[in-house]
């Protein structure tokens, strides 16, 4: 298994099909929520947060990296056409 298909093959197992769920809160959003909120009253937002003490792993959405694959496959074909072509 050559370098490229063993980084390919690490992001299958890495990659999930669906964000939901109880694991996935968009914290980010949330906290811009009460900012804004805090703004349009005309007061102070509440401190941030301190973060976590071990962060979580970055999951990806499977659809991107499926066109991510796709797209380095089809630019290696082309390459490799175009290669033999100018033989």
């Amino acid at each position: 298994m050559g370098e490229d298909e063993g980084a390919l093959a690490l992001m299958d197992t890495m990659a999930v099909d669906a964000l939901e769920g109880a694991d996935f809160v968009d914290h980010y959003t949330e906290a811009l929520e009460q900012v804004i909120e805090a703004k349009r009253e005309h007061r102070e937002s509440s401190a941030a947060p301190e973060p976590e003490a071990e962060p979580g792993r970055v999951l990806l959405p499977r659809g991107p990296v499926d066109r991510s694959q796709r797209r380095l496959s089809d630019s290696r074909r082309r390459l490799v056409t175009s290669t033999l072509s100018h033989r």
